[in-house]
């Protein structure tokens, strides 16, 4: 009989094969909300120390590799075109990265336990509103912070993710994550769509780079 390590990564292998497929067909709301539950997840090895230690080093590595991808990206993009909207693209670096900032903030900070008064210390309330999903990205540099800005917090945001998330329990990551929840309803898939999320917008960030004259990241 394999051990809870091997059926946790079973479990999760499988999660991940159908958030690839719901992302795919473009229908990942409800299924997914049934699907990725901690309880659902934890069905394959029952409830215990290790199975919690799993599933949350899963979905933080996940998280952290989404973001290595996502900075390799911009590493080298000169904070001249950050505001740059090339023809043909809706978009541009600046509101890319600082939508991620914002996206991590809700989806793994937010989501799980609600707004704390010292998050203000790395993220602040104009610059969530500035990178909402929905808002329309303008060429004008001054309606934006400053692309040194921006970086400052997408980095900040992500330690605070790494450094507050590595208690969390088994009944906690099953826990209903504060409305409005986005895709799941639980912490566990809250954390889990915020690295699918982050590398969604990495291939946009790609496309951005090569309209820029960059050389394409492997």
């Amino acid at each position: 009989m394999p051990g809870a390590p091997f059926r946790a990564h079973v479990a999760l292998a499988t999660i991940n094969l159908e958030t690839r497929r719901c992302l795919t067909v473009g229908s990942f709301n409800r299924p997914l909300a049934r699907l990725l539950t901690a309880s659902r997840y934890f069905t394959h090895f029952g409830k215990n120390s290790m199975a919690e230690s799993k599933a949350l080093e899963d979905a933080l590595q996940q998280i952290d590799f989404a973001r290595r991808y996502s900075s390799t990206l911009i590493a080298d993009i000169d904070d001249d075109d950050w505001f740059c909207i090339p023809s043909g693209n809706v978009s541009h670096v600046a509101w890319q990265v600082g939508h991620l900032a914002m996206a991590e903030y809700m989806l793994a900070l937010f989501r799980l336990r609600g707004k704390q008064d010292e998050d203000t210390e790395f993220i602040s309330k104009s610059f969530i509103r500035t990178f909402l999903k929905g808002t329309t990205p303008t060429s004008d540099a001054s309606a934006y912070p400053s692309p040194t800005e921006i970086r400052s917090t997408y980095d900040g945001v992500h330690r605070q993710v790494l450094s507050e998330l590595s208690d969390y329990s088994l009944d906690e990551l099953d826990e209903t994550v504060v409305e409005p929840y986005a895709v799941y309803p639980n912490r566990l898939g809250s954390l889990l769509f915020c690295a699918a999320h982050e590398m969604l917008h990495a291939g946009q960030i790609g496309v951005l780079r090569r309209q820029l004259g960059n050389e394409p990241r492997p």
